[in-house]
């Protein structure tokens, strides 16, 4: 047996037993270079207060001694609420944690934790920084009782674990960071979302100016180097309020230390509370197939949809038909009325679906106008990454594919003028720079600042007309570099005249063709795609290329 202690820790290497564990050897100095099978233990330097473990999960590619401060400092937070914390972490094939190796490696951990000291029935909880958290939750909902509670740092319970609702067996405390670049805020605002009222159990904190890296320890592998975004603290503040929300969150589920303890948890809650508050309200008003409007195509329950139509909707795609609709009606003293449904927009009879075209009536002093949207997040690749919750990459929609009724049929059919097309101006990107300045202005201060200041801005550029329903469906809400200085966003947009039919067909419309006249289609920016790259995305200062795969 090798072993190297340095105070309170201990490095194991080669043949182990519990005698040679049991068997303490002198003490070196701290942070002895580990070899490639060591597993680290770490033992409390008293053994004043309720004893406790935790085993330690590392991130892909990180060492899992780069894990000894955060775990020193989660033993000095606990013993300040009165814990006395073992500490261990397994190593892996590669440093990288997977299913095979997964369980014989905490019972390891566990075995030697013991071994040096822990009382067998001390409570054990577990924890993990970025995937290693993908492959502990699995171990630990099926351990039975064999964890106290679980801490997930950098990563987070997965969908299928708190959609439709939390069903997650035991107490999880996830710690996301403001600034990561892997597990992206938003994405960690989801998890708050869905875990709202399960507080007490589960509950979502985020650390404010740290990154993914700062819940390890020195350089990031090459993945957290090109994704993650710079921090605006250091990596000791990281690691203190990383372990005094880790030591609070044990202090509570073992029934030890004093009020401040919960004060301190509160105040964490509070301080997430309205840190992912405008990002709730961008993804409601997205109608996002994550948090709010699931019964979409694409979202979880499209099979509710019927013919094509969906119980889902966007928000937005009624401030679109506002910005197109809302002026004029009101001068003239009429109010508008906007519904909009979600459907599969190239739905057809052909499809064994309906075709769902803009309809507008006028009732009175209303006028009531009907739209449709259809979302469409990213590429097949990236599908595949949000479908496996990775969080690598957007939550958001790219686009809100919207159908519009026209300006032209709202002044010519709602209050009986006789204008022409040219009355529709580009309102699809008026719309998505409504989209954009209502991101800035709902995003914290800091965040705005920060990104004002380090940021690439989105600039709206003129909208290119697609006509021909398949033209505009299949081209997407266009994203591109301008030099490495601004991201541009191009909108597609159709817009048909009142009398599309009679100016482009020499025949009259058969009672089966509907109307073609007075659409005005739009590629929308969602407000939550904006707010995305705000505070994630927009961060990064990529080549040209790699902004535009990242943003498309």
């Amino acid at each position: 047996l090798k072993r190297s202690h340095i105070g309170s820790l201990a490095i194991f290497n080669g043949p182990r037993s519990r005698d040679d564990m049991a068997n303490r050897g002198p003490v070196v100095p701290p942070f002895v270079k580990a070899s490639a099978h060591d597993v680290v233990i770490l033992t409390p330097e008293s053994s004043q207060g309720r004893q406790v473990g935790v085993i330690f999960v590392g991130g892909a590619q990180i060492e899992n001694t780069r894990y000894m401060q955060m775990l020193q400092s989660i033993q000095s937070a606990g013993a300040a609420v009165g814990l006395s914390v073992f500490a261990g972490a397994p190593w892996f094939i590669g440093d990288f944690a997977n299913p095979v190796e997964l369980a014989p490696r905490l019972i390891d951990v566990r075995t030697k934790l013991q071994g040096a000291g822990m009382p067998q029935e001390a409570p054990v909880f577990y924890a993990a920084h970025s995937v290693g958290g993908i492959f502990l939750q699995d171990y630990v909902n099926s351990s039975g009782g064999q964890a106290a509670g679980q801490m997930l740092l950098g990563t987070y319970l997965l969908r299928k674990y708190i959609t439709p609702s939390v069903q997650y067996k035991v107490p999880t405390l996830t710690v996301g960071a403001e600034l990561d670049g892997l597990a992206r805020i938003t994405r960690m605002a989801e998890s708050f979302y869905h875990q709202r009222g399960h507080e007490d159990e589960f509950p979502v904190v985020i650390l404010q100016g740290q990154n993914h890296m700062q819940f390890a320890s020195g350089a990031p592998p090459a993945n957290v180097r090109r994704k993650d975004l710079p921090a605006d603290v250091s990596e000791d503040v990281a690691h203190r309020a990383t372990a005094s929300a880790c030591a609070d969150f044990m202090a509570a589920r073992l029934g030890v230390g004093d009020a401040a303890v919960g004060q301190r948890i509160q105040q964490r809650l509070n301080a997430t509370t309205a840190l992912v508050a405008p990002i709730i309200e961008a993804y409601e008003l997205e109608g996002s197939r994550r948090f709010n409007m699931p019964d979409q195509i694409g979202g979880d329950r499209q099979e509710s949809c019927v013919r094509g139509l969906c119980t889902g909707r966007s928000r937005w795609a009624l401030e679109a038909q506002r910005v197109i609709s809302e002026e004029p009606l009101k001068a003239a003293g009429k109010r508008l009325e906007v519904t909009n449904s979600y459907v599969r927009l190239a739905g057809s009879p052909l499809t064994g679906q309906d075709l769902h075209l803009p309809t507008l009536k006028v009732e009175g002093e209303t006028v009531s106008i009907t739209t449709y949207s259809q979302c469409y997040w990213n590429d097949a690749m990236h599908e595949v990454f949000d479908d496996l919750d990775t969080a690598f990459t957007f939550t958001s929609a790219q686009e809100i594919g919207t159908k519009l009724e026209s300006r032209q049929c709202t002044l010519n059919v709602g209050l009986g003028k006789n204008v022409s097309i040219d009355v529709d101006t580009d309102f699809c990107a008026q719309t998505n720079q409504m989209a954009y300045d209502w991101a800035l202005s709902k995003v914290p201060v800091e965040s705005r600042a920060r990104f004002l200041k380090n940021g690439i801005p989105l600039v709206m550029g003129p909208s290119k007309h697609r006509p021909g329903g398949p033209n505009w469906l299949w081209n997407r809400l266009n994203f591109s570099m301008n030099n490495k200085s601004q991201m541009v966003v191009t909108s597609m947009d159709q817009v048909t005249e009142q009398d599309y039919w009679n100016k482009h067909f020499h025949f009259p419309r058969p009672a089966s063709i509907p109307p073609l006249g007075c659409y005005h289609y739009c590629k929308l920016l969602s407000p939550a795609r904006a707010l995305e790259w705000i505070m994630v995305d927009g961060l990064r200062k990529p080549s040209l290329e790699e902004a535009t795969i990242m943003l498309v």
